[in-house]
């Protein structure tokens, strides 16, 4: 199980009767009398939840042994080591929980946010549905969810947007801050020089820092259904449904540059149709033999159309 759901719901319903009269000259009295009436019933529903997933995030395999390969010190520029001596300086091994808030120095680092929450979702609906004449349903419905505290993950050690005007500046090699201090494995440690831009990030002591589980992300979903359904009578029965429906996302690009976009997600479907029928053959022999092999047949039909994603 990957994810629990939990949370708490609501649902009201009223049910209403219409009584339209249709009125009808009378030759006799001169005034409009009463002709004839027809009942309809339609029935209000209104449907609210708020669900918590305790989705489960994984392990961070922050005490592992990996050597990371460190083919050039300074962007892909000059090589520093080939496939035919990839570790020059030997193989990490695992040093468990020895070095505290040293551990993977020089290398880089992830870990889940300590403060994160639970995301939830609050889904809310309203629908209106009337029952017509040839036994008849129509049934019309807005539907709503905000999804809030989702998970996204970052890289704290992200390159500042001040920096930016530099640009090939970045390339420019310095010395080495933490060349013998990190171990001579890792990659900040393999060389004396160092491109600069290695030490403007916020924590330099690392080569990428990343967070998980922050909770930045947010979507909101709106959809219209109707639908439309004809119920079994005369060996016959059908339904169509429709949704015209738009899903938004808002997410954080960057938690050092602050950057925050709304756009159309990639999972949204503006547009679903279905439809289904079912016809019983009427025929019905009079020969027992021909009963049992030709009675009881049906035709089904069923057809969905679902365009492509729409551009973002």
């Amino acid at each position: 199980v990957t994810s629990i759901g939990v949370g708490w719901r609501s649902a009201h319903s009223a049910k209403f009767q219409f009584y339209p009269m249709f009125m009808g000259s009378s030759k006799w009295l001169g005034a409009p009398q009463p002709s004839r009436a027809w009942r309809y019933d339609a029935l209000v529903r209104f449907y609210s939840q708020q669900t918590y997933n305790t989705a489960f995030l994984g392990e961070v395999d922050t005490f592992g042994a990996a050597t990371p390969f460190v083919g050039s010190n300074d962007n892909g520029a000059t090589v520093a080591n080939t496939l035919r001596n990839p570790f020059p300086n030997g193989v990490v091994q695992p040093v468990g929980i020895d070095q505290g808030l040293a551990t993977s120095f020089g290398n880089a680092l992830q870990f889940y946010d300590p403060g994160r929450v639970s995301p939830y979702n609050q889904q809310w609906q309203f629908s209106v549905q009337r029952e017509l004449p040839w036994r008849m349903l129509v049934d019309a419905a807005y539907v709503g969810m905000l999804s809030l505290k989702q998970f996204e993950a970052f890289d704290l050690n992200e390159k500042p947007d001040r920096y930016l005007a530099l640009g090939a500046a970045e390339n420019t090699r310095v010395p080495n801050p933490f060349f013998g201090l990190a171990p001579a494995r890792s990659t900040l440690g393999a060389s004396s020089t160092i491109v600069q831009s290695r030490v403007w990030p916020a924590f330099p002591q690392y080569s990428t820092l990343i967070v998980n589980g922050a909770n930045t992300g947010r979507a909101i979903y709106h959809a219209m259904m109707l639908k439309v359904e004809k119920r079994f009578s005369n060996g016959f029965s059908t339904l169509v449904s429709q949704t015209f429906s738009k899903l938004m996302d808002n997410n954080s690009a960057s938690l050092v540059n602050t950057r925050k976009y709304r756009s159309i997600s990639g999972q949204d479907q503006a547009y679903t149709m279905r439809w289904a029928a079912t016809y019983s053959l009427p025929w019905r022999p009079k020969s027992a033999l021909l009963r049992a092999a030709a009675a009881g047949w049906e035709l089904t039909g069923f057809f969905s159309l679902r365009p492509e994603h729409r551009s973002v």
